[in-house]
């Protein structure tokens, strides 16, 4: 990201990034930053010396790919939606006056922009349907369960959860990702004198084709829980 692009932050209200989906992650990463950026300090062009801007505007992007979220801390940030079809603006022509506004109509009422804990889960769980795959969680919880109350399970270290994982795959893991995958599916963690591991139950291969199927219809039956 240029200082050009870092100005333009505080230049207009609206950026799109086209083909979003192509980002590289260090991209993405800066992007994610600047999000959060509340003013920018930079020279403008023949400018003699630095200023600093408020952050005025707000991001879009459009993309082909609908599963291009792949960031491992969370995607709170995005808003996605697959967008069926366009109107054309000429035959329906946005009120310009209207939208301008409203907006300022909000930001003079103290308007609660941020989400609260409860849109925050709602949108974190409407997110997961445009998330990249991730092989190590998605093997994490196909091969392995948390115990239940009535249940102790037993020490799982990452080691062991690889051994079990490749006997069946030939594609090669990352352990730091597959500890990444126990932790965010809630796994209890574990530690012993020379290792660390979490309490888990290991599914059988019956457990592992019936689980297979019921995720296969819950798919089919999941529902748009947008908080909005």
């Amino acid at each position: 990201m240029t200082k050009d692009d870092i100005i333009a932050l505080s230049q207009y209200a609206l950026i799109c990034y086209e083909e979003l989906d192509t980002m590289s992650p260090s991209e993405l990463n800066q992007l994610k930053a600047v999000v959060t950026m509340q003013y920018t300090n930079e020279r403008a062009a023949y400018g003699h010396y630095a200023e600093q801007r408020k952050h005025i505007n707000t991001f879009c992007g459009t993309g082909n790919n609908p599963e291009f979220l792949s960031d491992p801390t969370g995607n709170r940030r995005w808003l996605p939606y697959e967008i069926e079809s366009i109107l054309s603006p000429r035959e329906h022509p946005f009120n310009y006056e209207g939208i301008y506004a409203l907006a300022y109509a909000l930001y003079k009422s103290d308007f609660r922009y941020w989400f609260t804990d409860e849109e925050i889960e709602k949108q974190n769980r409407h997110n997961r349907a445009f998330e990249a795959p991730r092989l190590e969680q998605e093997l994490v919880d196909l091969y392995f369960r948390k115990p239940t109350d009535a249940e102790t399970g037993e020490f799982v270290s990452i080691a062991r959860a690889m051994q079990i994982i490749s006997c069946n795959l030939s594609q090669k893991l990352s352990s730091t990702k597959l500890g990444r995958a126990f932790n965010d599916l809630g796994f209890e963690k574990m530690r012993t004198t020379y290792n660390r591991g979490y309490r888990a139950i290991i599914r059988t291969a019956e457990e592992i084709k019936a689980y297979q199927v019921f995720l296969c219809i819950n798919s089919q039956h999941s529902d748009d829980d947008a908080p909005f």
